[in-house]
C-alpha cells in the first residue's frame, strides 16, 4: 500500500469493548482494491500515543471512521485540528482528511463483501484480519446486513477494512502530480 498514497485510505476500528484497535488501509490499483492491516493495539491509551506517528508516516488521503460506533469516542479529540508544537506534530497531518463515514454499516459491510465476491479485492493476509473474519457474522437488519460477532472474538480489523476499502473507492481522482519547470514546482 505504501506505493499508493495517492489513492490510500485508512480506517479507525474499535471493538465493541475498546479492548482492541485496528488501523487498515486500502488503495483502489487499476481495476482492484488492495487492503491490508497498518497498526493493531490491545490498549485505546496505545493507540491514542503512537496513531499520529503513524498517520504521519503513512501519509493516507483520508483517515475514516465510524461515527455511530465505539471509534466516536475517540474521534471527538482526535478529530480537533491542532497545530504542530515542538512536543507534537500537526493533526491531521497536510494531506490527510478526516473523513466520517456517513453510509449506514450494511452498506459498508456489503460493499466489502462485493468486493470479495467479484474478485476485485486483495489483502494482505495478516493474521489479524484472517483472526476477525473468522470472528465474524452476517447480521441480518431486513433485507441487508452488517457484520456481527461470533462469540466473544474481536471484528475490529473487519470492520477497519471494509471502511478503508468503501473509503478508498469514494475518493476523488488523485490531484496531479506537481511537475518542475525551469527548476520551480509548478
Amino acid at each position: 500500500l505504501a506505493d499508493h498514497r495517492a489513492t490510500l485510505a485508512a480506517c479507525l476500528e474499535v471493538s465493541r469493548d475498546g479492548k482492541h484497535v485496528t488501523l487498515a488501509g486500502a488503495a483502489v490499483v487499476g481495476d482492484r482494491v488492495h487492503t491490508g492491516i497498518i497498526a493493531a493495539w490491545d490498549s485505546t491509551a496505545a493507540m491514542r500515543r503512537e496513531l499520529p506517528k503513524i498517520i504521519a508516516t503513512v501519509k493516507p488521503r483520508a483517515l475514516a471512521w465510524f461515527p455511530n460506533g465505539p471509534t466516536a469516542a475517540f474521534m471527538v479529540e482526535l478529530s480537533k485540528p491542532r497545530r504542530g508544537t515542538v512536543t507534537a506534530g500537526r493533526w491531521p497531518p497536510l494531506g490527510v482528511k478526516l473523513t466520517e463515514i456517513t453510509s449506514e454499516a450494511p452498506a459498508v459491510c456489503m460493499g466489502f463483501a462485493e468486493q470479495i465476491d467479484s474478485d476485485a479485492l486483495r489483502h494482505d493476509g495478516h493474521a489479524l484480519a484472517l483472526a476477525h473474519i473468522g470472528n465474524a457474522v452476517r447480521r441480518p437488519y431486513g433485507d441487508l446486513w452488517a457484520f456481527d460477532r461470533r462469540g466473544a472474538g474481536h471484528i475490529d480489523a473487519v470492520y477497519a477494512m471494509a471502511g478503508a476499502v468503501h473509503t478508498a473507492r469514494a475518493l476523488p481522482p488523485a490531484p496531479p502530480a506537481l511537475r518542475s519547470v525551469g527548476g520551480k514546482a509548478k
